[in-house]
């Protein structure tokens, strides 16, 4: 690090960040604590002041949330656990609509009764990739598509109208890499993470139509019973 009073071999980064993390965390909390009590003594007398109490709550949330996403990046992941598919298809489409609902989300596949091992897993992947594909999108509708080309693989694409920029590497995905404002570019570097403890594989493809398509392979062996 340069201009450092400490070389790097005597600065530990992971647990500067845990630190970091945990304080930001606290700071949430007791900030949300004082507004929330704030914006119910003056929702009546001060309306302006309750509504920028709201305002303030809400950039509180994004934050902490911010914080439990570096989580996924950096810190031990959560155990997996095993969810059906129909399940994960489902929270996954129910949270887009939360976030962005001035989007359409297009889905598609065949009906299929399989669980996955990993299937928290896989419910953060297709919602990171949904969420980047909606903000970056020139048209934010994407389209969720899932198949099972053969025994081994399970496929789920997702695919949205915009153009890669060249300057962002994608293989792999870095972390805090963006071109875009209010973005903190964790999400496909969290994608890989996640996909490499699934034993899956990722790709990210510009087609020649204006199209970025997101493609993860799961194996049938993350399948509960085996496939």
């Amino acid at each position: 690090m340069k201009d450092s009073p400490y070389p790097d071999a005597y600065v530990n980064h992971y647990q500067m960040n845990r630190i970091v993390r945990h304080r930001l965390r606290n700071l949430c909390f007791g900030m949300s604590m004082a507004l929330e009590r704030m914006q119910e003594q003056t929702a009546s007398v001060l309306p302006q002041a309750s509504e920028n109490c709201a305002l303030m709550l809400k950039e509180l949330d994004h934050l902490m949330n911010f914080t439990h996403r570096m989580d996924l990046l950096f810190s031990e992941l959560p155990e997996p656990e095993e969810k059906k598919l129909v399940d994960i298809l489902l929270r996954v489409r129910e949270e887009f609509a939360e976030k962005h609902p001035y989007c359409d989300l297009e889905l598609e596949g065949p009906q299929l009764d399989v669980v996955i091992a990993s299937g928290n897993y896989l419910s953060i992947i297709l919602g990171e990739l949904l969420d980047n594909a909606a903000e970056a999108a020139l048209e934010p509708n994407p389209r969720l598509t899932w198949s099972r080309p053969d025994q081994k693989i399970l496929k789920f694409a997702v695919t949205n109208q915009t153009d890669a920029p060249l300057e962002v590497p994608l293989s792999p995905p870095q972390p805090f890499f963006t071109t875009r404002g209010r973005h903190d570019g964790l999400g496909l570097a969290i994608v890989q993470r996640l996909v490499n403890h699934s034993n899956a594989t990722l790709t990210i493809n510009q087609n020649g139509d204006d199209q970025v398509c997101a493609e993860v392979h799961f194996p049938t062996r993350e399948f509960v019973p085996e496939c």
